[in-house]
């Protein structure tokens, strides 16, 4: 199981996928709260393109509304293994 260090602003460099499994989004579902398409979630998860400052804006809000309120988060996830549910949880006791 991954640990990841997330801080608030959200950097254009962010892991992605372990933050957006770790929501219990599918890539359709974290699409479309976003108002971008699946294609621009699996290019920002590959590495293949940055995430520009709208969009961080839009996630830092995704977040506050699924109950992130602390500026500092960690979220644990296996974001590998497609067999099992993954066993995810946002940490916000910083």
């Amino acid at each position: 199981m991954e640990r990841i260090l997330y801080k608030f602003p959200l950097d254009s460099s962010i892991n992605l996928k372990p933050l957006r499994v770790a929501l219990g989004l599918n890539r359709t579902e974290f699409a479309a709260e976003l108002g971008v398409s699946v294609y621009t979630v699996q290019r920002w998860e590959s590495g293949g393109r940055l995430l520009n400052s709208s969009a961080l804006k839009l996630l830092e809000h995704l977040l506050r509304r699924r109950g992130v309120t602390s500026d500092m988060f960690s979220v644990s996830a296996n974001v590998e293994d497609r067999n099992n549910p993954p066993g995810v949880r946002i940490d916000i006791n910083y």
